[in-house]
């Protein structure tokens, strides 16, 4: 397994490639931790997965333990992948999608995080909200 921070000034970007082993289980989750924990102004991480060629089971919980920690700190984790990428059918296949959004690359993803936080800003959307 391959990692790599490419942080931008609006989110923080982790790209990952090659075969995830689940001895890379540990390494990954320390990593995902570590994008999700850098700086202190609430970027956003996206997981670049289009490089990974295999992905076990057994290495999921490291993708949810920064997703949770993400969701704690006010932050959300995106997946960058092709549609049948390796760790986009894993999480199709976990019915994890909402959980963790795929996006084919990062533009789209800026896009549907931008969005996301002016329904969170403006409570555009929520129970007891008016719609107009």
């Amino acid at each position: 397994m391959r990692t790599e921070r490419r942080d931008t000034s609006s989110e923080n970007v982790l790209a990952v490639g090659g075969d995830v082993l689940e001895a890379d289980a540990q390494r990954l989750a320390s990593v995902v931790l570590d994008a999700v924990n850098a700086h202190d102004d609430r970027r956003d991480v996206m997981i670049d997965a289009h490089g990974v060629t295999a992905f076990p089971d057994s290495a999921f919980w490291a993708l949810v333990r920064g997703r949770s920690r993400a969701k704690w700190k006010g932050r959300r984790l995106v997946v960058l992948d092709s549609p049948e990428g390796v760790l986009a059918r894993h999480i199709r296949s976990h019915g994890q999608q909402d959980r963790l959004p795929v996006y084919a690359d990062a533009a789209v993803a800026a896009t549907a995080l931008s969005q996301a936080r002016r329904v969170l800003r403006e409570g555009v959307i929520g129970f007891g909200k008016d719609p107009s």
